[in-house]
């Protein structure tokens, strides 16, 4: 009996966990719009991608390194940003960006403010915090006929 109390128990501690990563994704893409973002999530929920067609160089990447947690362990935030704005972003992140995005005016760099809101609030709202033009447009009710 207790065999099967503790085979139960650690199904729990992976499964509720799993449900609500799974309901933030699916409360994620109701909440945007497709055409400004594409979100990605693999089939266990604990690996976010979201990328911005038209913006090449912004990404976020949401990671659960525990499949038994429902909050993130690690986020990543990049976006480009002009080179003169470089120093004060390194300032503030403390280290340097990932990369020169392919232009000498602009470079991508990490975005640690916006990294916290995911670690503080549940995965839509920290995605609509950070990115609110990326919110879905809402439906027109429909007309009676």
């Amino acid at each position: 009996m207790r065999l099967a109390q503790a085979f139960l128990d650690g199904v729990d501690d992976y499964l509720q966990p799993f449900v609500s990563r799974r309901e933030q994704a699916r409360a994620l893409r109701d909440a945007i719009d497709p055409s400004k973002v594409r979100v990605t999530v693999d089939a266990t929920f604990t690996t976010l991608h979201a990328e911005f067609p038209g913006q090449p160089h912004q990404e976020v990447f949401v990671l659960y390194d525990d499949a038994r947690s429902s909050q993130p362990t690690r986020v990543r935030v990049f976006h480009q940003v002009a080179v003169a704005a470089i120093a004060e972003h390194v300032a503030a992140a403390g280290r340097h960006g990932r990369g020169a995005g392919g232009s000498r005016r602009f470079a991508v760099v990490r975005w640690p403010e916006a990294e916290g809101a995911f670690h503080r609030l549940r995965l839509a709202d920290a995605f609509l915090e950070v990115f609110p033009e990326c919110r879905a447009v809402p439906s027109a009710p429909a007309e009676r006929l």
